[in-house]
């Protein structure tokens, strides 16, 4: 009997471009999980202009300077950049 095992591979956040600053603002969690994130999905970066994302980018540094941001439309970005990353470390999250 072969038993699989599932590991967590990385944590990935997708921040709406458009409306996360209000998000950071108001919600813990929001910040969190950008904090704790392995890499950031900033989608809907068609809906905003480019000073806004320039922004919200600085915002998200400052929550999490180490994590790659990946600007996407409609979440459409390379698995490569999602999936196969082994970027999750339980003893870097517990230093933070």
């Amino acid at each position: 009997d072969v038993k699989a095992k599932t590991t967590l591979d990385s944590v990935t956040a997708l921040v709406d471009a458009k409306h996360v600053m209000a998000r950071l603002d108001d919600s813990k969690e929001a910040r969190e999980q950008v904090a704790f994130a392995d890499r950031i999905i900033l989608n809907k970066t068609d809906l905003a202009t480019p000073h806004e994302l320039t922004a919200v980018e600085a915002r998200l540094r400052a929550l999490n300077p180490l994590a790659p941001i990946t600007r996407s439309v409609r979440a459409d970005v390379p698995l490569d950049q999602v999936l196969g990353l082994h970027g999750f470390d339980l003893d870097r999250i517990l230093d933070i």
